[in-house]
């Protein structure tokens, strides 16, 4: 594409207002007979985008009262009030604009509280972080608390299930001892899922039983990584995740470079995932189809295999450590044959 085309693919979404330079009139005077001149034609000079910056406009409602003179007259005073749009938040300065900003500067660019303070203060507006806190914290629970249990009842309907858990520091929470750990779970709707939804659930725990609590008598696939923890979901169908598998073998070559047996195994894992690579196209019942005739073979010789060189390793190494994770989870590392639609790793809820 040439410059200007790549320009005006840049450029084309953002509204347009057309400049139009001008001579003053007193100045129209042709420099060689000293006649009046008229436009004749206009030229394409240059075009440059603009940034309106962002002004605050504060709103006063006032409600008129209607009043009925007839019934006046009759000592019957009938009074009726003009409509007022309910606010977002009560008792609050907070407007769906203001607020909605405040969200998405947190949440989407990343912008913490105590610099939006400084940019409010620009505008003129002497809006405090700990407000702001506030107002994020009351739209969570008067909006978005409603919108997340209708996703969680949605996502509960689907048939493929990815869950991990993660460490996360909360400063000077109420309660809590600064020495505590506390989580951040994630649950989400498979990759090939028509909808993708996933949803943050933070606990002071890595119980097994916050999972339980939080899937209740959810029955399909659950993807997860090996943690003993989520053995408690006893109705599901546990498929576990070769990501992990071959992490574990992978840090045994980086201890022993030389480790043929480590390579070997990871070897298994990556023929496995570029396998999977090449199906991730197909529809459902063709992925299953071909799992089973392209990868079956490699999962079941990497089995054999690791069956016949694992009791000569020693158990303490990092290669002896990598056999025994992965035989803990030998059948659950197999039930993603049983569906089209789950994942040979735990991908998805990890980079989520």
């Amino acid at each position: 594409k040439s410059a200007k085309t790549k320009r005006d693919e840049i450029i084309k979404n953002i509204e347009t207002e057309v400049i139009t330079c001008t001579i003053p009139e007193n100045e129209q005077i042709c420099p060689r007979c000293g006649s009046k001149m008229k436009v004749v034609g206009k030229k394409y000079v240059r075009e440059e985008v603009e940034l309106i910056p962002a002004k605050l406009v504060v709103k006063k409602y006032y409600s008129n009262t209607y009043g009925c003179k007839k019934c006046e007259k009759k000592n019957m005073p009938v009074f009726l009030h003009g409509f007022v749009p309910a606010p977002v938040l009560p008792h609050s300065l907070a407007s769906a604009s203001t607020a909605a900003w405040v969200i998405y500067q947190k949440y989407v660019n990343a912008v913490p509280l105590y610099r939006q303070e400084k940019d409010w203060e620009r505008l003129g507006y002497a809006l405090s972080r700990t407000t702001m806190a506030n107002w994020i914290i009351r739209c969570s629970e008067d909006y978005f608390s409603k919108f997340v249990a209708r996703l969680k009842t949605e996502m509960l309907k689907e048939k493929i299930l990815h869950c991990d858990e993660t460490y996360v520091k909360v400063l000077k929470e109420r309660n809590v001892s600064s020495e505590s750990k506390q989580y951040m779970w994630v649950y989400r709707t498979g990759k090939h899922s028509d909808r993708q939804i996933v949803i943050y659930d933070y606990n002071k725990s890595r119980s097994g039983d916050v999972p339980k609590k939080y899937l209740g008598d959810y029955d399909g696939f659950v993807h997860t990584d090996g943690y003993a923890g989520y053995n408690k979901l006893t109705k599901v169908t546990h498929c576990n995740c070769w990501a992990h598998v071959r992490r574990k073998f992978h840090e045994a070559i980086i201890v022993d470079s030389e480790d043929s047996i480590a390579k070997t195994a990871r070897d298994f894992c990556d023929k496995l995932f570029a396998i999977e690579s090449e199906l991730d196209k197909l529809t459902t019942e063709e992925r299953f189809k071909e799992r089973l005739t392209q990868e079956k073979p490699v999962f079941e010789a990497f089995w054999s295999w690791a069956e016949k060189v694992a009791p000569t390793v020693l158990p303490k190494t990092q290669l002896g450590k990598a056999f025994e994770y992965a035989f803990k989870r030998r059948e659950y590392l197999g039930n993603y044959f049983k569906n089209g639609d789950c994942a040979i790793s735990n991908n998805a809820a990890e980079n989520a």
